[in-house]
């Protein structure tokens, strides 16, 4: 069961409810200053990617949130939520796979995802700051993965799709930008990019 896989690592996992749905709630460390919000379920389904057998068949999603935000927290920013279960529906509706390096943009209009946050796409990540705490787990005999979910600002995601995923990564990391929401991080690619989309 996930739940207890988890609990073995982190201790206490809350189950927190949205629109009559499961996720999990995980304080990481205080080292790390963040909790997770996981999905419940998605390893159930297989995926398939027909150009790479070798990528994760089963996996469940997360987002990485600071360790200040409260429940309440979340029930003011129910987009966590809606994304993570768009995701899973998505997914499974689909018949189709999600792998390191995804992007889709996830937000209405082409706006931000969030009063919170003025990303607007969305990118699947192996983990970067819980890369050691977020491996992947023995579960009912199949190898679980954690893929992150990483906000990224429209400029940014035109760089990925000139440049490709690992320019991004290397941009990511050069200003220390992790899974872990910021609502005050600062688009990376703007000033690059300005002039030929605006």
């Amino acid at each position: 069961m996930l739940k207890t896989e988890l609990e073995r690592r982190f201790g206490v996992v809350k189950t927190v409810m949205w629109r009559e749905k499961e996720f999990y709630l995980v304080t990481v460390s205080a080292v790390r200053d963040c909790q997770v919000l996981v999905t419940k379920g998605l390893h159930h389904y297989e995926m398939i990617n027909p150009k790479d057998q070798s990528e994760s068949k089963f996996v469940e999603l997360f987002f990485c949130l600071p360790n200040y935000w409260s429940e309440k927290d979340l029930q003011n920013n129910e987009w966590a939520y809606s994304i993570l279960d768009q995701l899973m529906t998505y997914v499974v509706d689909n018949k189709t796979w999600f792998g390191d390096g995804h992007t889709l943009q996830m937000s209405l209009n082409k706006g931000p995802l969030s009063w919170s946050l003025k990303q607007s796409h969305c990118m699947l990540s192996t983990p970067i700051l819980l890369r050691e705490e977020l491996t992947t787990i023995n579960l009912e005999n199949k190898q679980v993965s954690f893929l992150s979910i990483v906000p990224l600002f429209r400029q940014e995601f035109q760089y990925k799709q000139a440049y490709g995923t690992n320019m991004l990564l290397e941009l990511l990391e050069q200003h220390q930008v992790t899974e872990r929401l910021d609502g005050f991080r600062t688009n990376l690619a703007k000033s690059r990019w300005r002039r030929i989309f605006g």
